[in-house]
């Protein structure tokens, strides 16, 4: 039963690594099992990767973006959350869901419960990386703390940025960030920014004019800890946030909520 156990661990209950697993230890004796494991340990685990990536890479183009999002921005949410904030994306995501639960790169538990495990989810992080690793403003989502205050302080942003998780208690210095940060990201539309700083250290957000593209895009934005100080959303015209969907406004100030956005409030969860 250690032996058992040691295995499901060290695969992290991941049908496919254990499948790769198994099949390296058949038709062994139990002690033939102790000898060889700790060396499978460590050989197999490239073995496993690439058994992992190739049934990513069976995957149609919709499926991989989904396995992508849930990677970077969704694992361990409810499947509602996940498709009402894809909605419009083009992305089939009840057949998408499917598709990836059958192929054991995502589990969905009886309360419909998203849970993608950490081995699938740090290497579907890496296949966001890898393609863009000199320019994080090339890629789809933004993850790392550093590469996000540097993106923002240096408008580097493209299109290709479809949402940033920036984590402030990563962070060592207060930031300032003005609209021209996102001027680039037209295509951005998940925005978290969560957590305290270290050191009392703040984060300012200077965000007023609304003439970029990227607010009309957004269909989630989340601010939460008492690190970040905002001046006051953006107004804009009727249709500014129009795409939004969920709005989470916890621990920092808001002088003022767009008049858009309180109309608009029977639609946002």
């Amino acid at each position: 039963m250690e032996l058992a156990k040691y295995a499901v661990d060290f695969t992290g209950n991941v049908p496919l690594a254990l499948n790769v697993l198994g099949s390296s230890l058949a038709g062994l004796k139990k002690e033939e099992w102790e000898k060889r494991m700790p060396m499978l340990v460590n050989r197999m685990a490239r073995q496993i990767d690439k058994t992992l990536k190739d049934s990513y890479d069976r995957l149609k183009e919709e499926d991989k973006a989904i396995f992508r999002h849930i990677a970077c921005l969704f694992n361990h949410k409810a499947c509602d959350y996940v498709k009402r904030l894809l909605e419009d994306s083009k992305l089939d995501v009840d057949v998408g869901l499917v598709t990836l639960a059958e192929r054991c790169l995502i589990q969905i538990s009886q309360d419909k419960i998203i849970r993608m495990h950490d081995l699938l989810q740090e290497m579907g992080r890496e296949l966001v990386r890898q393609p863009c690793i000199l320019e994080p403003g090339e890629r789809e989502f933004l993850l790392d703390s550093k590469e996000i205050c540097d993106v923002l302080v240096d408008g580097a942003g493209t299109n290709s940025v479809l949402g940033i998780f920036l984590n402030l208690s990563e962070m060592k210095d207060t930031l300032s960030i003005s609209e021209e940060a996102f001027s680039g990201m037209k295509n951005l539309r998940f925005l978290r920014i969560c957590g305290v700083l270290q050191d009392d250290k703040k984060i300012v957000f200077q965000l007023r004019g609304g003439k970029y593209r990227m607010w009309r895009q957004l269909r989630l934005l989340k601010c939460w800890g008492s690190s970040v100080r905002c001046m006051h959303l953006p107004e804009g015209k009727k249709h500014m946030w129009r795409q939004l969907r969920l709005l989470e406004w916890w621990g920092c100030p808001m002088r003022r909520m767009p008049s858009n956005l309180r109309n608009c409030g029977k639609e946002l969860w």
